[in-house]
C-alpha cells in the first residue's frame, strides 16, 4: 500500500500508460521510502527446517561446500626473462 499525499500515489492515480511513466513511478516510490513516508514490512524470522526433511543438496548448500578449484590441463603461466 502506498500512503496518500506522496508522490508516488499521485503519480498512481493519474495513472501509468508508458515506459517513462512507469520510470518516474518507481523513481517517485524510491525517494518516497528513503525520505521514510513509505516503511517496508518487515521480514518474517526464518523458520529453521530439520536436516532430515532437507534433500542432500539443500543441506550441503546450507553449511557450505567446500569447493577446491583445480586447473585443468596444464597451464602456460607466462614468465618474465631473467636480467643478468
Amino acid at each position: 500500500m502506498i500512503p496518500e499525499g506522496t508522490r508516488s500515489a499521485k503519480l498512481a492515480r493519474k495513472g501509468i500508460t508508458n515506459d517513462e511513466e512507469m520510470g518516474k513511478f518507481l523513481t517517485a516510490v524510491f525517494a518516497d521510502t528513503l525520505n521514510g513516508k513509505i516503511t517496508l514490512p518487515k521480514t518474517a524470522p526464518e523458520v529453521g527446517v530439520p536436516s532430515r526433511i532437507l534433500s542432500g543438496l539443500e543441506q550441503k548448500l546450507k553449511r557450505g561446500v567446500p569447493i577446491g578449484i583445480q586447473a585443468m590441463g596444464k597451464l602456460k603461466r607466462p614468465r618474465r626473462p631473467r636480467i643478468l
